[in-house]
């Protein structure tokens, strides 16, 4: 099973952050945008 670099939990399914390349599961980021909370964060400052 695939692991979130974010959080470190085996997960069934992984994305992979478009802006910094992080894989993240649905619960450290947002699939349909294609971005992990980090990079979710930046953007908001």
């Amino acid at each position: 099973m695939p692991t979130c670099e974010i959080c470190g939990e085996e997960v069934e399914e992984i994305y992979s952050c478009r802006v910094c390349g992080y894989r993240f599961c649905a619960n450290c980021g947002d699939p349909a945008s294609g971005e992990c909370e980090f990079c979710m964060e930046e953007e908001e400052l």
